[in-house]
């Protein structure tokens, strides 16, 4: 009798679970096309909205240019991304019509970034651009391998080329006008 008791009350909760997590007839996932695209080469930059560490918010109108855009997602406590840091504060005369953002999870305080950016060598330009990403667009274009993630994007915002992990300026020379 007990067995039975057990086996109807797992029953009922796998069949209950499947009830609530079906899909009501006629519904459509609300799935952004542009969304799906996102870490695929070709695929559209998302919306963009970044407090930097000199209080401006960035968004994908201030990173238009005649160049190309790399966007580079850290963390400021990543090993990896100081040294991916410190080559582009570094190389930063060679990015003269290259826009480069760093960003960091919208969980990192503006003075975490502000402290790792005058760790790294990193400046604020017109040309760069430090800070926090406060709509999470991280989630979109990140996959999370190894950091930093590097994106580079031409001068429409459509992905060209993604780089997981440390990366060299011989790597994107190629992509930096």
């Amino acid at each position: 009798m007990k067995n039975k008791f057990t086996l109807l009350f797992l029953l009922s909760i796998i069949f209950g679970a499947g009830f609530a997590i079906a899909q009501v007839p006629g519904q459509k996932d609300q799935i952004n096309p542009a969304f799906v695209q996102y870490q695929k080469v070709g695929g559209a930059l998302p919306s963009i909205n970044v407090q930097t560490i000199d209080f401006k918010t960035i968004t994908n109108a201030q990173l238009n240019g005649s160049g190309n855009l790399i966007v580079v997602i850290f963390n400021p406590s990543c090993g990896s991304c100081d040294v991916v840091a410190g080559m582009f504060a570094k190389n930063s005369a060679k990015m003269k019509n290259t826009k480069v953002l760093f960003m960091t999870q919208p969980t990192n305080s503006i003075q975490d970034v502000m402290d790792y950016a005058r760790k790294c060598g990193l400046k604020s330009s017109s040309q760069y651009f430090i800070g926090v990403d406060k709509v999470y667009s991280i989630d979109k274009l990140a996959n999370y391998g190894h950091m930093p993630l590097v994106n580079v994007y031409d001068r429409n915002h459509k992905l060209l080329k993604t780089f997981n992990g440390n990366v060299t300026m011989n790597d994107l020379k190629k992509y930096i006008k």
